[in-house]
């Protein structure tokens, strides 16, 4: 795996996963004033190679989960083909208490089914195209959770999260996050 890889991986877990409680989890329903694209988009399935791991504290477990997933990869002579995924599985949590451990999923898009351990499915889904500082996020969250209030739908986890350019080499202002937020319209 190339350097700036491990870099990316390192940094970027270490610097912003200690706010993943108050930005990835948040379930505020209130509105926010910067306006976000928000569209349900069908996203197709994708071939990976995954593991799962139930995590507390994510700034040292997370990037150790990372770089033990990206190493089993390329040790079966597999390469990431695409952008790290990572899942979120999150069901009836009460955001007032502490989440406690929180099942996680590092998913790498494979180009070969030998390397593939795991198939991420089709779905439905809020999709935000976030560009900016991972601190920005939790507006983000925010937003889309009032959306799919205001728009009747409810949310169906894992929520993803795809981080597409390293934040070791580009500057935060222009970090592109895609979330996606698995929904299914509410029967009235």
């Amino acid at each position: 795996m190339k350097n700036f890889q491990l870099v990316f991986l390192f940094i970027f877990l270490t610097t912003n996963f200690l706010l993943i409680g108050p930005i990835a989890f948040s379930q505020n329903q209130s509105s926010t004033s910067q306006p976000f694209d928000i569209e349900v988009v069908e996203v197709p399935e994708v071939l990976v190679f995954s593991v799962k791991k139930e995590i507390q504290d994510f700034s040292q477990e997370l990037p150790q989960l990372i770089h033990n997933s990206v190493v089993e990869l390329t040790k079966m002579g597999g390469k990431p083909a695409g952008p790290l995924i990572v899942l979120y599985y999150l069901e009836n949590v009460d955001f007032n208490q502490t989440l406690g451990k929180i099942l996680t999923e590092v998913a790498w898009p494979v180009d070969n089914a030998q390397y593939s351990n795991n198939q991420l499915p089709k779905i439905k889904a809020a999709r935000i195209m976030f560009k900016g500082p991972y601190q920005g996020m939790n507006a983000v969250y925010q937003s889309v959770h009032s959306w799919l209030a205001q728009k009747h739908y409810k949310i169906v986890y894992p929520t993803r999260e795809i981080y597409h350019n390293d934040p070791a080499t580009t500057p935060a202002e222009e970090l592109l996050t895609e979330i996606l937020i698995p929904v299914e319209e509410l029967k009235e």
